[in-house]
C-alpha cells in the first residue's frame, strides 16, 4: 500500500471511488468550504486516485494544510511536498546533490520545469551512485527507484498534474 501510495501502482486503481470520496470526507470536508469539497469530490469522476501527488496538488491547499510550520509561497510549499524524482549527480556524507525538475506555474497551469541541482539529505543505510534516480520529499532523498519505480512515480505525477490543471 505504502508502494501504491508513494510511487504509484496497479492497487491506486483497486480504490472504489465511493470508498475514496468518504475517506476524503471524513480526513477534509471540515477543513473546506462546501463549495470546495464539492469541486474535490468531482475530481473523483475524472479518475483521480489515492496517489500522494494528487493530495499535493489538489487537497492540501484548499484543506488548510499549508500552514504552520511549513508555510511560504504555496509553489514551493507543493514542490517540497510532492515526491519527486532526481538524478543524483553528487554524493557526500550526509548529503547527495539531484538533478531534478521542480514545479512551477506557467502560463496558468503547473508543470514540471527545466532540470536543476537541488541539495537533499541522503537516506541512511543505502549505497547510493552518482546516477542513481531517488525519490525526493521534503529536502530528503528517501529511496533508490527502479526504473520500473521511476516510470511508475513519472506516470501518476503526470496524471496528476494533467488532472489539476483542469481546473486551475
Amino acid at each position: 500500500m505504502v508502494d501504491a501510495y508513494w510511487i504509484g501502482n496497479g492497487l491506486l486503481r483497486q480504490v472504489e471511488p465511493g470508498a475514496f470520496h468518504e475517506s476524503l470526507r471524513g480526513r477534509f470536508a471540515a477543513r473546506m468550504p462546501v463549495r470546495d469539497f464539492g469541486w474535490l469530490a468531482g475530481k473523483l469522476g475524472t479518475g483521480a486516485t489515492p496517489h500522494h501527488n494528487f493530495h499535493v496538488f489538489e487537497v492540501y491547499s484548499r484543506a488548510g494544510l499549508m500552514n504552520g510550520d511549513r508555510s511560504g509561497p504555496v509553489l514551493d510549499v507543493m514542490d517540497s511536498c510532492r515526491i519527486s524524482w532526481g538524478e543524483v549527480t553528487s554524493v557526500r556524507a550526509q548529503a547527495l546533490t539531484v538533478r531534478r525538475r521542480p514545479l512551477v506555474l506557467q502560463e496558468g497551469k503547473l508543470r514540471l520545469g527545466p532540470a536543476a541541482e537541488l541539495d537533499v539529505e541522503a537516506f541512511a543505510d543505502t549505497q547510493v551512485r552518482v546516477g542513481d534516480r531517488v525519490a525526493v520529499h521534503w529536502g530528503w532523498a528517501c529511496e533508490v527507484l527502479r526504473p520500473s519505480e521511476l516510470g511508475r512515480l513519472q506516470a501518476a505525477t503526470s496524471a496528476a498534474l494533467e488532472r489539476c490543471n483542469q481546473t486551475l
